[in-house]
C-alpha cells in the first residue's frame, strides 16, 4: 500500500510553499490509490504554538485536503499523535545508535558554530577528543565513515549522488537537552508509520541523504525502499525560497472566504500539470496528475 504524508511543523503559519508541498503528497497517493498520514512534528516545543496547530486543520479543511491516517483535530493530536508521546520510540532509536558507537559527544555551541570558517559544515571539532556522551552538556552527532557518499533516484531530478561529509559533515541526532534531532526523528516516524513515498522540496536533498545514511548504518532497510520525489522550490519577488519567518505565511487564506481554487491554478502550472495558472479545482487537479509521469506510482 502506498502512504505519503503531510509533515507541517507547527511553529508558524503556512505558507503557500507548505501548501504547494501537501498538494504534491496528496495527489501522488489519491491517483494511486494510496493513502495519506497527517503528520505533524511536534518535537521542538521551544517553536511550538497552540494557534499554529489550529491553523494547520484549518487550512486542510479550506484547500480540502483529507487525510487517511492521523489525527482528526487538535483534541485527537494531544491525545494520540503528538511526537512527544512516541519519544520511548526515539530513545530506543538513540540507544542502538550509542551501542553501535555509531554517534560521538560535541560540545559545540551555535556561536562556534556560526565562528567557524564553515559554518554550515561540522568540522569534525569534537570527534578525537573523547568526550562522554553521557555529559550533560553535549550533541550527539553521527560517526561518519567511509567516503561520505549517499546516491539514490529520485522521481523528480533523477539519479543524485551527495557527499555528507562535505555538505554538512557530522549531522546531529541528539540535541544537549537530550531531545531526538530532525533528522532522526523523522527517519523514526516514516518507518513508524509505513511511509513508502515522500515529496520533499529541492532544498532538502542533504536531508535525505543524511537520513538514508542513518538508516543504511542503523541496518534500517525498509527506509532504503522509499520512493523520493524533491520538487522544485516556491519563490518569492526576490528569488528567495519562502518561509514562515521572512513572513511567507498565508493565515488570511483560512478567513472569510478563500479561493482555494487560484492557489490550485498556480499550483498545476508550477508542477507542470498545465502552461495556465488559470483557476482549476482539486478535481483538475486529480485529473492532470492522473495522466502526468511525476505522480505515477
Amino acid at each position: 500500500m502506498m502512504i505519503t504524508r503531510l509533515a507541517p511543523t507547527p511553529s508558524g503559519f503556512l505558507h503557500e510553499g507548505n501548501l504547494f508541498n501537501f498538494l504534491f503528497n496528496w495527489l501522488w497517493a489519491r491517483v494511486n490509490g494510496g493513502k495519506v498520514l497527517l503528520r505533524i512534528d511536534d518535537a521542538d516545543a521551544s517553536r511550538f504554538r497552540p494557534v499554529y496547530l489550529e491553523s494547520i486543520f484549518r487550512t486542510l479543511d479550506v484547500l480540502g485536503l483529507d487525510w487517511d491516517l492521523g489525527p482528526m483535530g487538535t483534541d485527537d493530536f494531544y491525545k494520540d499523535w503528538s511526537q512527544t508521546g512516541r519519544m520511548q520510540l526515539y530513545k530506543q532509536w538513540l540507544a542502538e545508535l550509542h551501542d553501535m558507537k555509531l554517534v560521538f559527544a560535541c560540545a559545540c555551541s551555535r556561536k562556534d558554530l556560526a565562528e567557524s570558517d564553515h559554518p554550515l559544515i561540522y568540522s569534525g571539532t569534537c570527534e578525537a577528543k573523547g568526550r562522554s556522551l553521557e555529559d550533560a552538556d553535549v550533541n550527539w552527532r553521527i560517526l561518519l565513515s567511509g567516503d561520505g557518499l549517499v546516491s539514490f533516484h529520485d522521481k523528480w531530478m533523477g539519479y543524485q549522488c551527495v557527499d555528507v561529509r562535505q555538505s554538512c559533515g557530522s549531522f546531529m541526532v541528539r540535541r544537549k537537552d537530550g531531545m531526538p534531532a530532525y533528522q532522526l526523528l523523522s527517519l523514526a516516524d516514516d518507518l513508524h508509520f509505513g511511509i513508502t513515498h515522500v515529496a520533499r522540496g529541492s532544498d532538502l536533498i542533504l536531508s535525505t541523504a543524511c537520513q538514508l545514511w542513518l538508516a543504511s548504518s542503523l541496518g534500517k532497510e525498509k527506509f532504503l525502499q522509499i520512493t523520493f520525489l524533491h520538487h522544485p522550490l516556491l519563490l518569492d519577488s526576490k528569488q528567495q525560497k519562502l518561509s514562515k519567518s521572512a513572513g511567507n505565511a498565508i493565515e488570511p487564506l483560512t478567513i472569510g472566504k478563500p479561493e482555494p481554487e487560484k492557489l490550485f491554478g498556480r499550483f498545476a502550472c508550477f508542477s507542470g500539470l498545465t502552461n495556465s495558472d488559470a483557476p482549476k479545482s482539486l478535481h483538475d487537479l486529480l485529473g492532470l496528475a492522473a495522466v502526468s509521469e511525476y505522480f505515477s506510482k
